[in-house]
């Protein structure tokens, strides 16, 4: 990010997403990617009304189950966008708040707000949001802000473009300069730099949001960005794959539920879980008790009790040492694997070599040092998951089918499925991240019609990038190549480079 200045504060940088926002600042000679109030670098770009006050941020997503139709996401959707548009009319089929036609084609979103109906158009609902990311960078830096650049996708027009400045506008920001994404990204990594020393270089950059997925293919020279081209989904993202996963969950439940209590699928993530249900003939990915369906993957030990969840992530600032996440990264190795000797230089909490060679979390607890191996702390996430699903269906839950990333080892399966046995679960089955990816997207019926096929597989989690190479033939899938990046996926990184899919590629011989 250029730091620049207009002489009344700094410059902040805001990536007014889909689903999600955040807001950085150049400091100290680096990006800093701010947290909010809940200490979270990502904030809800959702909006509610009530009869006593306006919500926005994680407060308004918070309490959607119990007010949807005063609860506004998706602004991004509509923002410079007419009413007759037939993409608005498609999205208007799926939100439960009302949208109506203004003046001029303008689609007018409509909450009822202190006991009276009122109408607020995208730009006005986005500013809301950026107000909130203004605030929360005035908290951080302790002075007013008034300078921002915005990212929008390399696919906006100029109306669009023009109405994310005027949202800005009116959240009283002024507005230095609108820039594309897959530009932002390429900066962020450092990429002009490079072209710089090399001359005119082409750019591939993957940017997997909340709600859109789009790849642009970028040329950099002499410090220019030109888009040479750009292609994607804007109705992909982190929220619908966890729609289409809970679907490969289902396919296995059907065929494992051994009649003593439904199953579960549970995506054990590295900084997010979640849980789903196959049930009324469909998948439902059920919310924790804050409204939310994911759940962070973090347990904290205090001089009283042990949180799990939102509870542990939220006070990990006041408590680092005795907070523990990223079990994910330490189930089922060794303590000398050279990789977990990286990572522990990383993490707050102390991590120690146990009997057999096995990383043994050190915490202090109810007063007293605790010893916990990766399995006790990812069973207590597990558990967590199963306590939510009870909590849904208001009955005893016994089984579960697990995902695990593709080049997960025998040792780290059995890991995963030993915590799953400490948390009380009968694991079904430890199912491969790709295949279930692919089951959820129906891939295996299409391979059964047009005979063998190959299938690339991109999941970049909370903590992980990953590409999986599939071929699926009469139902059976194999996976051919694994590559990716087992610390990119964080939500404060916005772009996955091409080098992960070459090597995926090219070690499977399909790449020359």
């Amino acid at each position: 990010m250029t730091m620049l200045k207009q002489g009344d504060g700094p410059a902040i940088g805001i990536d007014l997403g889909t689903t999600y926002s955040c807001v950085a600042v150049w400091q100290h000679e680096r990006v800093e990617i701010i947290v909010n109030d809940q200490g979270n670098r990502i904030t809800p770009s959702y909006v509610a009304f009530t009869p006593k006050e306006r919500l926005v941020g994680e407060a308004a997503k918070n309490q959607v189950a119990r007010n949807p139709t005063n609860s506004v996401f998706d602004a991004k959707r509509l923002i410079g966008r007419r009413f007759s548009d037939p993409l608005v009319q498609e999205d208007m089929k799926l939100w439960p708040f009302k949208v109506v036609g203004g003046l001029g084609d303008k689609p007018m979103i409509v909450v009822n707000y202190k006991g009276e109906e009122k109408h607020f158009s995208a730009e006005e609902i986005s500013s809301m949001v950026l107000r909130m990311m203004r605030k929360i960078a005035e908290t951080y830096l302790g002075t007013t802000v008034k300078n921002a650049v915005i990212a929008v996708p390399a696919y906006f027009n100029d109306s669009q473009r023009k109405a994310t400045k005027e949202a800005g506008g009116i959240a009283g920001l002024n507005v230095l300069r609108i820039i594309n994404e897959p530009t932002a990204a390429a900066i962020a990594y450092g990429l002009d730099k490079i072209a710089d020393s090399i001359g005119k270089s082409n750019v591939l950059i993957f940017d997997l949001g909340g709600g859109t997925a789009d790849v642009s293919l970028l040329t950099i020279e002499k410090g220019v960005f030109e888009v040479k081209a750009i292609a994607g989904d804007t109705h992909l993202g982190g929220e619908d794959f966890d729609n289409r996963m809970s679907l490969g969950f289902s396919f296995l439940m059907t065929m494992s539920n051994r009649g003593d209590g439904p199953a579960v699928g549970i995506d054990l993530g590295t900084t997010y879980s979640c849980v789903a249900v196959w049930q009324h003939e469909r998948v439902e990915i059920i919310v924790n008790d804050q409204g939310n369906r994911t759940t962070p993957s973090y347990v904290a030990f205090t001089p009283t009790e042990r949180l799990v969840g939102d509870a542990a992530k939220n006070q990990v600032s006041r408590n680092p040492t005795n907070s523990v996440f990223d079990a994910k990264r330490l189930i089922g190795r060794r303590f000398s694997d050279p990789l977990i000797q990286e990572d522990i230089k990383l993490w707050p909490f102390k991590v120690l070599c146990g009997l057999g060679d096995k990383p043994m979390i050190v915490v202090n607890y109810k007063g007293e040092e605790k010893h916990f191996s990766a399995e006790e702390i990812s069973s207590m996430v597990l558990r967590m998951m199963r306590e939510i699903a009870e909590a849904y269906l208001g009955t005893t839950v016994k089984n579960a089918v697990v995902t695990v990333p593709a080049y997960f080892n025998d040792s780290q399966r059995k890991a995963t499925n030993d915590a799953g046995g400490i948390a009380g679960l009968n694991v079904l089955r430890i199912i491969n991240e790709p295949t279930a990816a692919a089951i959820a997207y129906g891939l295996d019926k299409i391979a059964d019609s047009i005979g063998k096929s190959n299938v690339l597989i991109f999941d970049l989690g909370g903590g992980t990038a990953d590409v999986s190479l599939l071929t699926i033939e009469k139902g059976v899938f194999e996976v051919k190549a694994v590559a990716g990046d087992t610390h990119l996926g964080d939500p404060s990184s916005s772009a996955l480079s091409a080098p992960a899919l070459y090597d995926c590629l090219s070690c499977s011989g399909v790449a020359a």
